[in-house]
């Protein structure tokens, strides 16, 4: 009889950990996959964000105005950030007349931001931004990195990749306007 009862138990546990995924997991892969994690009513332009530059000068949103932009918020400490930021120091070159493609530093989430810069810079990195407080990931609902923000030319909030995407569905959300 008690092994019937393991058995029992084992089923439940199972069960309750598929439920759990459905609940928890299965939206989050979808949001990864196509960019549409939920979109709340962010624009670029009306919700001033102010990042810095490596050399310690204040850059703001403001500026991102008249292309569509993305934003790709990392760390240097993240595996897969360290994958994506040589590619999207690439696509930030290849994209220049087209989109701004602002590549952020989450520095507030970084154990040393000196180490942090030191790094960037050794990457070649020059043209990152750094969100030294994190009012910027908190400002636009970012609560871990890789993740990817595409706004329109009018600064309205097209996309959310969190954890990264395909390059096909940025550039959907990126240039959805065109």
């Amino acid at each position: 009889m008690p092994k019937f009862l393991y058995g029992v138990a084992l089923c439940l546990i199972i069960a309750a950990a598929g439920v759990m995924y459905n609940i928890w997991e299965a939206p989050w892969k979808n949001a990864v996959e196509t960019g549409v994690a939920p979109i709340e009513n962010i624009n670029l332009q009306s919700e001033t964000v102010t990042l810095t530059k490596l050399d310690d000068t204040e850059v703001s949103s403001e500026i991102f105005s008249g292309k569509p932009v993305l934003m790709f918020f990392f760390t240097t400490w993240c595996a897969r950030c360290q994958q994506e930021l040589p590619q999207m120091l690439k696509y930030q070159k290849a994209q220049a007349e087209n989109a701004h493609i602002v590549l952020v530093n989450a520095s507030a989430q970084e154990p040393s931001l000196s180490k942090a810069k030191a790094t960037l810079q050794e990457a070649g990195a020059k043209s990152v931004l750094l969100d030294k407080e994190g009012v910027a990931l908190e400002q636009l609902q970012i609560e871990y990195v890789p993740y990817m923000l595409t706004f329109n030319a009018d600064g309205d909030l097209t996309g959310r990749f969190p954890g990264g995407a395909e390059r096909s569905n940025i550039e959907q959300k990126l240039f959805a306007d065109d």
